[in-house]
């Protein structure tokens, strides 16, 4: 609730390849204590400085409170003096103590960049996967190419459903060949 003085704390070690998983779970966590709207831009919090209207006043409060808590919990969630960085620099005229909004995008910047280059090598880490050893369970392949394909939502060009089947079927060890031959 909103009363709830409880402090969650869902901390990224600054690696990279946590980045998916800690998004996952602070959203969830963002969710849970009401300030999700705030971190996606679907409630943009008033400036410190607007008076609160009759009427709008509630609604004004409650999203300067929930602004607030998605801040403190952004600050409060790094480990790592980068994720810091770009949570402390989203100080602005207007929110003084911090905005989330413009945190949350810092860090998708960071962690997150939807650039050219960064399509490139997407397509590239996708093309070059294979599952070398068949002794290694083949869902761990599976689940790094679905990464692959989930980074890539929002480019322009977008990895098919029939794209990674093509890939995994011509990218499984010799072993797989019987089983290959008859998915074909």
């Amino acid at each position: 609730s909103e009363n709830d003085k409880s402090i969650d704390r869902v901390i990224l070690s600054g690696q990279q390849d946590d980045w998916r998983m800690w998004m996952a779970q602070f959203l969830a966590m963002a969710d849970h204590k009401g300030y999700a709207d705030v971190l996606d831009g679907t409630e943009k919090c008033p400036p410190a400085s607007a008076l609160l209207i009759a009427g709008k006043s509630d609604s004004e409060l409650k999203t300067r409170k929930a602004n607030g808590r998605a801040y403190s919990a952004l600050i409060l969630a790094s480990k790592d003096p980068v994720f810091f960085n770009a949570v402390d620099e989203a100080k602005t005229a207007d929110l003084p103590k911090g905005d989330s909004r413009l945190a949350w995008d810092n860090l998708m910047d960071r962690y997150q960049p939807r650039t050219a280059v960064v399509e490139v090598e997407l397509r590239r880490e996708f093309s070059r996967s294979e599952l070398k050893d068949d002794t290694v369970n083949p869902d761990v392949y599976f689940s790094q190419i679905e990464h692959i394909r989930q980074r890539m939502l929002g480019k322009a060009v977008k990895i098919t459903d029939k794209e990674v089947m093509i890939h995994v079927l011509d990218t499984l060890p010799r072993s797989y060949d019987g089983i290959v031959t008859l998915l074909e």
